[in-house]
């Protein structure tokens, strides 16, 4: 008799099931999105205008900030940082610096530090705080018009990423900050001067203050007179034990 083939189609058809199914796995892990493999992304700023405008503010704020949808990775101290600027950071700048306007996104996003001539109306170290990087602004003299926001940070999983947004100010900022009042000194009082309504106080002694006084004066301290009436008590004690010292002598 001749053997039955329908093993071996058995044993094939579970390899070619198995091959498919390794092939549906491998395809899914590279068509699904996972946060492992993707950098965080931008879901606002401050100033903020509407979806794809520059926000408006009145003036220059004097803090300008970017949060991403991940925390951001802490900067390094300045002694630790490769290079002579920091990979976390935020400049800004007004719209007279034209060689900031007629850049590109792209191009902002790589602007070195001294790359152009301009001000940058930051001031100090840029902020990480879990998802959030801001920057204080030296807001005096500002203009208004458009403003430019660069910035450098470095992601959650370790990659850099950098871009820039744009803002508009209605009003020019004052030339200088309002300096907080100056405390009063001693030599800014002025003296006090005399009152004619103003009656200078005296005291005035009474007759019986005063007789209080002269009798406080003739009356021995308390002390004194302990120390006399203990004195006598000594003194007839030392009597008492003489005389009945006599007394026995004499029995």
């Amino acid at each position: 008799m001749m053997s039955s083939p329908v093993p071996a189609r058995r044993g094939s058809s579970r390899l070619r099931a198995l091959v498919a199914l390794g092939a549906a796995v491998l395809l899914t892990s590279f068509l699904t999105p996972t946060a492992a493999f993707g950098h965080s992304s931008v879901v606002g700023s401050s100033p903020e205008g509407a979806t794809g405008e520059p926000g408006i503010v009145e003036v220059l704020p004097e803090n300008v900030s970017v949060t991403f949808s991940d925390d951001l990775t802490e900067p390094l101290p300045a002694d630790q940082q490769q290079g002579a600027e920091s990979n976390t950071q935020i400049r800004v700048f007004d719209e007279t610096c034209a060689a900031v306007a007629d850049l590109g996104a792209d191009e902002l996003a790589g602007l070195a530090e001294g790359a152009v001539d301009c001000r940058n109306y930051a001031t100090g170290d840029a902020v990480v705080e879990g998802p959030t990087l801001s920057q204080g602004l030296d807001v005096a003299g500002a203009p208004a018009g458009t403003f430019t926001v660069v910035w450098q940070a470095v992601y959650g999983d370790g990659h850099p990423g950098s871009g820039a947004f744009t803002f508009v100010a209605e009003s020019a900022a004052s030339a200088e900050e309002t300096p907080a009042p100056a405390e009063p000194t001693a030599e800014d009082s002025p003296a006090p001067t005399a009152n004619a309504n103003d009656t200078p106080s005296t005291e005035t002694t009474t007759g019986a203050d005063a007789a209080a006084d002269a009798d406080d004066q003739g009356t021995p301290a308390a002390p004194i007179i302990v120390a006399i009436v203990g004195g006598a008590i000594v003194l007839a004690l030392i009597a008492f034990i003489v005389v009945m010292i006599a007394r026995s002598r004499r029995s």
